[in-house]
């Protein structure tokens, strides 16, 4: 059925899928922040489970070590770079951030990604040099109108706490993040263009994996061992978050990398997160969720991530 979708459809609903899958990452960083599980703990470990799991399919789904070495051989300081980008300075900000905030509201906070996703596009040098893409000033409005929403969701929590400073700390954390996920993602698709989604979460995984190392070591000295809940929660984010949702959402952006509204498109689906965040901490982690500005700030982002995919 999929096969009958144009890829721009079939880019989106793998979007979505991927948002529902990305959301397991609040709620399992919330647990282990919850258990006195140390943060920096959580951001190793993921991505250290992460690459024997994708070593293990990694042929049987088509991928090829040989082209990815390739790859990484013409350019290795921008893959090198730009996976650092994408995988260390977004998750261990957000693993950070996670010891100070709710799942859902951290969730809340990273939809100003589709407002950078949309900021960096013209860093974007698709097909001929010359060709420029222009500032999507169009969309000027619709990124405010998010923040707005975003603004509005952390509004009623921020009023309720008493250690602003390291509230703010984790808000900026997630805007770190918010900023380089999307950019990481979208340099690594320049630098390799010929590569697929898969292999191209292989590359970065080999190009950030001696970081991670250092970081366990350094979570080690700091922490000590990690306990078997933390051990057992990271398994499972590098598995459905990681792998699943990971690689789902590379191949959805490979499919429409060379369509810069398709793109904007699938990036914004992880809007989604949100929405599945939500419903998962009010199941699993009994979260009250209040009918207030709470609210009123989701609607707020789904209508502007709706106008800022939907513009010319």
């Amino acid at each position: 059925m999929m096969n009958k979708l144009s890829k721009s459809v079939q880019a989106i609903i793998l979007g979505v899928i991927a948002a529902f899958f990305f959301s397991l990452t609040f709620i399992f960083n919330e647990v282990i922040a919850n258990k006195n599980g140390f943060w920096l703990w959580s951001a190793s470990l993921r991505y250290l489970w992460m690459l024997p799991m994708l070593a293990l399919i990694f042929i049987p789904l088509g991928g090829s070590f040989r082209r990815v070495n390739q790859s990484i051989r013409k350019q290795p300081l921008s893959w090198w770079v730009w996976s650092h980008f994408c995988f260390v300075l977004f998750y261990v900000p957000l693993c950070l951030a996670s010891t100070y905030l709710p799942g859902w509201l951290i969730a809340s906070v990273w939809q100003v990604t589709i407002v950078c996703g949309v900021l960096t596009t013209p860093l974007l040098n698709i097909g001929k040099p010359s060709k420029k893409i222009p500032f999507p000033w169009q969309s000027l409005p619709w990124m405010f109108i998010i923040l707005l929403g975003v603004f509005l969701t952390i509004l009623q929590y921020l009023g309720a706490i008493r250690i602003s400073n390291q509230i703010y700390l984790s808000i900026l954390a997630i805007v770190v993040a918010a900023i380089c996920y999307p950019l990481g993602n979208r340099k690594v698709m320049m630098t390799a263009p010929k590569v697929t989604g898969l292999e191209r979460m292989w590359g970065m995984l080999l190009c950030t994996y001696p970081t991670w190392i250092f970081l366990a070591f350094v979570s080690f000295y700091i922490s000590g061992a990690p306990s078997a809940k933390t051990m057992v929660s990271t398994l499972l984010v590098a598995l459905f978050s990681g792998i699943i949702a990971t690689a789902i959402f590379f191949h959805a952006t490979s499919l429409v990398f060379r369509e810069i509204k398709s793109l904007s498109k699938v990036e914004a689906t992880q809007a989604m997160e949100l929405v599945f965040s939500i419903l998962l901490s009010a199941i699993f982690l009994h979260h009250p969720f209040s009918l207030s500005w709470e609210l009123v700030g989701v609607l707020v982002i789904i209508v502007g991530i709706l106008g800022i995919s939907l513009r010319k």
